[in-house]
């Protein structure tokens, strides 16, 4: 298959500095393959997998001339044996959840260190249920007229456009198994019958809605209302019309593979050089796309000898699969992933207000650990913003950010705390 860099980065900013000359360390976190609808065991349709778990490629970008630490220097400092194989995240650091993991010293200490080293950290993060749900606002709701009726009500496009996809999977999510249901009957995302398809799905919004008891729900709850009531009416005048997103589809498979999100800094950054983790299954699917510089790609001979060739044209192979145990790099960048990834999962599970109550629970550990990842975080995006992709919720980022904040607060108030508690012993024994 040839693609183009345009069919996999589209429309980006000029912020972004696409000229920059960088090694890109990549590994994953929660692929699961592909999301689908499978029958359980009572007959009737369930999710495969966790949807609260999204699929993580992250890593550390690092200067041409290296990391500036070695593998002795590295198992050293975080205390890991010489003879171990690799270092790895579920072995070395991994608890039950992102806060547990977090408390562990030698996560603080992984942390400390990364903030020493001359890094960035690039995260690329997929929210599978959300992917695979937004093309049906895609299908029912008319953009331009959507731009008209936020016009009117002095709202912004983009915040009525994907506030109203963040509902949509919020509602879908918080009826999970009445989703699961009707998705398994219908075949989405290859719907059989448009009009039961929209009649369930309106009844699911509705009482998913009706049942919300969480005003931290709400964005803004008048606006939310008018974008839902928007949205139902528009499903109502679509439901006998073919939806084009929802037809042509595997049964029951909301994302089938990851392949072109690993090539999506590779793309966004041709100048830079990007190392995986050598695993099989992309590697091979990988060796069978080809990238070129754009999308003029019209002549094309093929020979049977020699392949496929391009007039005027080049192929892209800014990349290159290793094994892990010979490049730290790797082992860097699969701690990265785990963190991010059971982050990420916890954000998903949790409202603003259980937040809220976890945060002050949290020890000094935990908020320095948490602090120095919001830390690295920012700066990384300071730098250069085309390290963070994400296909998820439009308030999914702004309650990470929120999280890490607040952790990092806490520790300013953990040490003054302890200075004060301090000064008043040594004045006792004064």
């Amino acid at each position: 298959m040839i693609i183009s860099i345009d069919d996999v980065v589209r429309e980006v900013p000029s912020y972004i500095d696409r000229s920059i000359e960088r090694i890109f360390y990549y590994d994953e976190s929660n692929n699961i393959g592909k999301l689908w609808i499978k029958q359980n065991s009572c007959g009737e349709g369930e999710f495969n997998v966790d949807i609260d778990e999204n699929f993580i490629i992250a890593g550390i970008s690092v200067p041409k001339t290296g990391l500036g630490i070695n593998k002795n220097e590295l198992y050293k400092r975080l205390g890991i044996p010489k003879q171990a194989p690799e270092l790895k995240f579920r072995s070395h650091f991994s608890e039950k959840d992102i806060l547990k993991t977090v408390s562990r010293q030698r996560t603080l200490n992984f942390m400390r260190l990364l903030d020493e080293l001359d890094v960035d950290i690039h995260v690329s993060n997929i929210n599978n249920l959300y992917y695979g749900i937004v093309d049906i606002v895609d299908s029912f709701v008319n953009i331009e007229k959507l731009n008209e009726w936020s016009v009117n009500r002095n709202i912004l496009f983009q915040d009525s456009y994907f506030r109203l996809k963040e509902l949509l999977y919020l509602l879908l999510r918080k009826n999970l198994s009445d989703t699961e249901r009707l998705f398994f009957e219908c075949g989405y995302p290859n719907v059989n019958d448009q009009r039961q398809f929209c009649e369930s799905l309106v009844s699911i919004i509705r009482n998913a809605y009706n049942d919300i008891s969480d005003k931290d729900f709400f964005y803004d709850e008048k606006i939310d209302g008018m974008l839902l009531e928007y949205f139902i009416k528009s499903i109502d005048e679509e439901k006998d019309k073919e939806a084009i997103f929802l037809k042509g589809n595997k049964d029951g498979v909301l994302v089938d593979n990851y392949v072109l999100w690993y090539l999506h800094l590779c793309m966004l950054f041709p100048d830079s050089h990007h190392i995986f983790d050598k695993t099989r299954q992309i590697s091979r699917e990988l060796k069978n796309i080809h990238v070129v510089k754009n999308d003029d790609y019209s002549e094309i001979n093929v020979d049977c000898t020699n392949g496929i060739q391009l007039e005027n044209e080049e192929f892209i192979e800014n990349y290159e699969f290793v094994d892990s145990k010979d490049e730290i790099g790797i082992q860097i960048s699969d701690i990265i992933c785990g963190i991010y990834g059971q982050l990420y999962t916890y954000i998903n599970k949790k409202s603003d207000k259980e937040l809220i109550e976890d945060i002050d629970t949290l020890n000094e550990t935990q908020c320095e650990c948490l602090s120095i990842i919001g830390k690295i975080h920012h700066l990384s995006d300071r730098k250069n913003q085309g390290y963070f992709y994400s296909t998820a919720p439009i308030n999914f980022q702004s309650r990470v950010d929120f999280f890490l904040e607040m952790s990092s607060k806490k520790l300013l108030s953990i040490k003054v705390d302890n200075f004060i508690k301090n000064k008043k012993g040594n004045k006792i024994n004064e």
